[in-house]
């Protein structure tokens, strides 16, 4: 069900007091022994809020000291790859860490001007729209639909549409099930230059 607030400015009663966000994470402590107030991971890494004690500094200091030691313990030595997105924490987040992987000795690499990438399903999601069209092909060897790929590509790239390619090699069901897989990741459209296919 969407929200009747989807793609609308969300109303003033909504809206997050920034500066005592901030200010929470810097100065709110967890308790460990509260669950409430414990590292929780979720598909996007830790979650929470500094108001409710879920996420402050010592969850930051914590989970970057431990990426240190683990580090250290396995053996890795290359840099580290720092990003951070639009939640309201994530520059005091990322400071934070910076500050930890610096006293351990680990070289840093950030986006230039705090720049974050956007997520483009959630994008999509709004949009309703992927700027994605599936290619099922038969084979890669054929010459023929190898100049038929290059042509679409060239098409669709000038459009702004990504393509993505699956092979069949001939098989009906592989087939198929590739589509359902395009379909479930939400392309705009299928182009099928494959084996024959028999149904609704």
């Amino acid at each position: 069900m969407v929200s009747q607030l989807a793609g609308k400015p969300a109303p003033r009663a909504l809206l997050e007091n920034i500066p005592r966000l901030i200010s929470a994470y810097y100065t709110h402590l967890p308790d460990v022994e509260n669950p409430a107030h414990q590292v929780a991971f979720g598909t996007s890494g830790h979650r929470g809020s500094s108001l409710r004690n879920s996420f402050n500094e010592q969850h930051i200091l914590a989970i970057s000291q431990a990426i240190c030691d683990y580090r250290r313990q396995e053996g890795i030595d290359g840099p580290l790859f720092l990003g951070m997105d639009t939640h309201a924490l994530s520059e005091a987040a990322q400071r934070t860490a910076i500050e930890v992987f610096a006293a351990c000795g680990d070289r840093v690499i950030i986006q230039q001007e705090m720049g974050y990438t956007p997520n483009a399903v959630a994008q999509s999601l709004k949009r309703q729209r992927t700027n994605t069209v599936g290619l099922v092909i038969t084979s890669i060897a054929d010459p023929f639909v190898g100049r038929v790929v290059r042509g679409i590509e060239d098409v669709a790239r000038a459009a702004r549409i990504n393509v993505f390619l699956s092979v069949s090699n001939n098989e009906p069901e592989r087939e198929m099930m590739v589509i359902e897989t395009f379909h479930r990741r939400r392309v705009d459209g299928v182009i099928s230059a494959a084996a024959q296919i028999s149904g609704p």
